[in-house]
């Protein structure tokens, strides 16, 4: 049967120590000594607990043996530039104090007015641009001399000469729908959420939103904008068309193969398109057929 773990020769790992005498019970013990603190009790038994003022007098001499190594090896002497005052401290410093270093900063010169406003008259300091010079002082003074409406209107003219922004399958997305034989209207322009396109097919009119996955702003889906309309619609689903497979999946009727979103809920629109699919699958029976 083997031996426990214990402690000196009991221990199948003891590789032998030096012999002393316990200065409490007098038993002799074997143990290896470090360097600076020599063993001097067999167990924790019979070593005598400190008294707590002896701890705070080692402590005390501790910190004070500290701090006299700290002052003879970091301390260095050091001079003003400024006052030439001698200082003994840990780093090195060119200033004493705060003040002999606010002395030696250079003074800053307020910018003088180089603008008048053409709103108040009140002259002010601006950095121009070589394309967009400053014209008020601030933008409570561009806002009272028109400055948003005149933007507004600069929008619009843009808007009419270059056509509202779309995403950059959008044509494809209406010629797809138009060789597969649906009716489409160009609903871009209207913005304010908006969707793009109202589809004919199905014999039905579809609200169609255009995005392209390409883009970061595509895969984020709905905008703010868009988002708060499809809340406020009741009037069915707007469909969410990423690619020709979607315009293939809502023309044939497969609109559940499409994401949607607004409308009538979930629930009613999945009513809505098997009612669809059950219609459009229902075979008339011919004339002299019974029914």
């Amino acid at each position: 049967m083997p031996l426990k773990h214990g402690y000196g020769k009991d221990n199948p790992n003891w590789r032998g120590g030096n012999a002393k005498t316990c200065l409490t019970c007098g038993q002799i013990f074997h143990a290896h000594d470090c360097k600076n603190r020599p063993r001097k009790y067999c167990s924790r038994k019979c070593r005598p607990c400190t008294p707590i003022e002896k701890l705070k007098e080692m402590a005390a001499k501790a910190a004070a043996l500290r701090s006299a190594q700290a002052t003879y090896i970091h301390l260095r002497t050091c001079i003003c530039v400024v006052c030439g005052k001698v200082m003994r401290i840990p780093e090195r410093r060119k200033y004493c104090s705060d003040e002999c270093r606010q002395s030696r900063r250079p003074i800053k010169v307020p910018p003088q007015p180089n603008h008048i406003c053409a709103h108040c008259g009140r002259p002010f300091h601006a950095y121009d641009t070589a394309s967009r010079p400053r014209k008020y002082c601030s933008y409570s003074c561009h806002l009272l001399a028109g400055g948003a409406h005149r933007a507004g209107e600069e929008s619009v003219k843009k808007t009419a000469l270059y056509g509202s922004k779309k995403d950059a399958n959008h044509s494809e997305i209406v010629r797809a729908f138009e060789k597969l034989g649906a009716s489409v209207l160009d609903l871009s322009a209207l913005g304010c959420g908006v969707p793009d396109l109202l589809v004919w097919c199905c014999n039905g009119w579809h609200l169609v939103d255009v995005k392209n996955p390409k883009t970061g702003y595509g895969r984020r889906g709905l905008n703010p904008r868009q988002q708060r309309w499809a809340l406020n619609w009741k009037g069915g689903p707007v469909y969410l068309i990423k690619s020709i497979e979607d315009v293939v999946a809502l023309v044939n009727g497969n609109s559940h193969q499409v994401q949607n979103f607004g409308g009538w809920g979930s629930e009613a629109t999945a009513l809505v398109q098997n009612w669809r699919r059950n219609r459009s699958s229902r075979v008339e029976p011919t004339k002299g057929t019974p029914t």
